[in-house]
């Protein structure tokens, strides 16, 4: 009982002497989280001045409660002033903290805390002032010790992120020297701005150039997400080259695809895009010439189809693809030559197709017409009935130029019958588009086993 009595009186002999937090007695209150109370409620009381929950705030964060600093901001109804006041008065003590990273540390991050509490309108000269600092004398031939021996000391790389395009700089100089790349090349690109798109991909040019420097999938992600000419030509360039993981040289191509498959947004100059997609045109790769012919017409239009028809040499190599070469031919009929539509132009290039003798011209053009499915346009292949031409070279199956054709001008007479049942009614929109599309993809069969592999295959699909 006395022991208590003793604590109870020497606790308030503690508290008179402490009394109310007020100027200059601020540091007393912060040794324990009863004191912090004390503070916090100090800081929200709008009656004190501004001066005076100034000094209060940055005796708690000295003295190392700078994350009490978000709760006590989002406490006061004066948010946005306490802030913008507290940040400001934070960043200009950072340059005389350099050397003393225990007290360095609390004061640049509640000044982050402060810096994201603070409206956008007045956000921007806060983070111009700290991206300054954390990047102080560093520029494009900073070496990579400089860089770390400046920025480590003085800011966390996820305190970057939040320094908006002030910060892109500092973000594009640590990125080309190997730092923190993931994480920053999502914050950069996260931006959706095009000067900021192509500082990042100048750093990630010179990061990939490095000797020995592995390149990332994460990487490809980011410069996927860039849909510019510069993203593309250096995707592609990685796609090209032979000594990069096979893997890694893929993922570059199917990113510069996903980019070129809407050529109307691949704003800026071309040209190096279309200087790359002909180093795969001219590649004995038949996944790289179609590909390469596929994005050359989108961007250039059939003006360069005599290229194409130039490159699709009859060479035998066109099994060997990674996509099955029927599916090729149908998709490159469907999207490429009639992708906008069968107009004149479109027609001109197939007819072109069938007049050549080159058998892999022949065999796309009878694919065309079928994939047009315009009954009407049948006798296009008439004359081709005949050939007994192989393409088990170009389809990689035993079957015919003839018989490909005969498969073609049947494949329109049964489009014509799934036309005709759609408008009698016997048959939905839905349904006439599926069974469309399995006479289409059906090179291979002629006569009854045609229409009963159609038909097999339709009713298949049609069951629960």
């Amino acid at each position: 009982m006395r022991i208590r009595l003793l604590v109870a009186f020497w606790m308030a002999v503690f508290l008179c002497a402490c009394g109310s937090p007020g100027p200059g007695n601020f540091e007393k209150f912060t040794a324990n989280e009863n004191g912090v109370r004390q503070l916090k409620a100090y800081v929200q009381d709008e009656s004190n001045s501004m001066d005076a929950r100034l000094e209060a705030m940055n005796s708690l964060i000295q003295a190392g409660w700078a994350m009490q600093t978000r709760a006590i901001l989002d406490g006061c109804r004066d948010r946005d002033e306490l802030a913008v006041k507290l940040t400001d008065s934070l960043i200009s003590r950072l340059p005389g903290l350099l050397g003393e990273p225990k007290k360095l540390a609390p004061v640049r991050d509640a000044a982050f805390i402060g810096l994201n509490r603070i409206s956008d309108d007045k956000r921007l000269a806060f983070q111009q002032r700290l991206a300054a600092w954390a990047f102080e004398g560093l520029g494009p031939g900073s070496s990579a010790e400089q860089i770390k021996k400046v920025v480590e000391p003085r800011i966390l790389v996820s305190q970057i992120t939040d320094l908006g395009k002030p910060g892109v700089d500092g973000a594009v100089l640590m990125i080309r020297n190997g730092f923190a790349v993931d994480k920053l090349a999502n914050y950069v690109v996260g931006l959706k701005d095009a000067e900021a798109d192509h500082k990042l991909m100048e750093a990630f040019k010179a990061l990939h150039a490095i000797p020995d420097i592995v390149v990332k999938f994460t990487h490809i992600d980011v410069i996927g997400k860039i849909h510019s000419p510069e993203a593309v030509d250096h995707l592609l360039d990685l796609s090209l080259d032979e000594n990069q993981d096979p893997d890694i040289r893929a993922a570059a191509f199917n990113a510069a695809a996903a980019t070129l498959e809407k050529p109307e947004a691949l704003k800026g100059d071309r040209s190096g895009v279309i200087k790359r997609l002909r180093l795969l045109l001219a590649r004995p790769n038949p996944d790289d010439r179609w590909s390469a012919a596929r994005y050359l017409i989108a961007i250039e239009g059939f003006s360069v189809v005599p290229e194409v028809m130039k490159a699709l040499k009859d060479d035998g190599i066109y099994p060997r693809a990674y996509e099955d070469p029927i599916k090729t031919m149908v998709d490159f009929c469907r999207q490429v030559i009639f992708g906008k539509g069968a107009s004149d132009a479109a027609w001109k290039v197939v007819k072109g197709f069938l007049k050549s003798p080159n058998k892999v011209h022949r065999a796309l053009g009878i694919v065309c017409v079928k994939a047009s499915g315009d009954p009407s346009r049948a006798n296009l292949v008439a004359r081709l009935t005949r050939s007994r031409k192989g393409l088990e070279d170009v389809l990689g199956e035993k079957i015919t130029v003839g018989r490909l054709a005969r498969n073609a001008r049947e494949g329109l007479a049964m489009m014509g019958e799934v036309k005709a049942a759609q408008k009698a009614g016997s048959m939905t929109a839905a349904q006439a588009r599926k069974k469309q599309f399995l006479i289409l993809v059906n090179l291979l069969d002629t006569g009854d086993d045609y229409r009963k592999a159609v038909e097999q295959r339709f009713s298949k699909e049609k069951q629960p």
